[in-house]
């Protein structure tokens, strides 16, 4: 099953990427017809940057699969879907959120790797462990408020997102495009004061308000 996943996914890899270069190639001739310059390998210099062309990603959401040379650094970002690396030898991706079974640079505080390796390490059933690893693979998935481009609330984790995600930066932040609100910290503060100064007897909570 996952060989038959691995290449439907290098297969709709291949496709995306043939599209994106012949979109590039004809840009590219449109252009330089108008200049009347003349050159016919405008989709042989799209398909060399394609294999030079070296990554580097921080507080990132991304939706749709990347086929990229090299990734020097993918830190406390998501991809939503899949990611392809030439060189797996380069880089490294930290506090991301990846699936499994892609193609990348060795990884350190990711999930679902982090929660797949806590199963590991409590189950010792292989039918129960691979029912959990599934199970916990599916918990640990970002949930988002909105995946159309121009809401509002676009890229934008949900409530039911999993702590794994919304607390697994490297400074306890959330994953994506976001972190840098540093809304669990903030929430964590306010819940702080709340209780130091909230008279005896009364209760409080938080809200979100989107």
């Amino acid at each position: 099953m996952n060989f038959v996943i691995e290449i439907a996914n290098m297969l709709l890899g291949g496709l995306a990427a043939g599209m994106v270069l012949f979109i590039v190639s004809v840009g590219l001739s449109v252009t330089m017809g108008l200049m009347g310059f003349v050159n016919l390998a405008h989709g042989a210099f799209a398909m060399l940057g394609g294999y030079v062309i070296v990554l580097s990603m921080r507080r990132c959401t991304v939706f749709g699969i990347v086929d990229v040379h090299s990734m020097l650094l993918g830190e406390n970002s998501i991809f939503n879907s899949c990611v392809n690396v030439a060189r797996r030898q380069l880089g490294c991706m930290r506090y991301c959120y990846v699936s499994t079974g892609c193609r990348t640079p060795r990884r350190h505080a990711c999930q679902p790797d982090g929660v797949i390796a806590a199963v590991k390490a409590r189950v010792s059933d292989p039918v129960k462990q691979a029912s959990e690893i599934a199970n916990e693979k599916l918990r640990v998935r970002p949930q988002f408020n909105a995946v159309r481009f121009g809401k509002p609330d676009y890229a934008q984790l949900a409530e039911t997102c999993a702590i794994e995600i919304t607390r697994g930066a490297d400074d306890e932040s959330e994953m994506g495009v976001f972190h840098d609100l540093f809304q669990p910290q903030r929430e964590a503060n306010l819940k702080a004061r709340l209780e130091e100064y909230t008279p005896a007897g009364m209760d409080v909570g938080v809200f979100f308000a989107n």
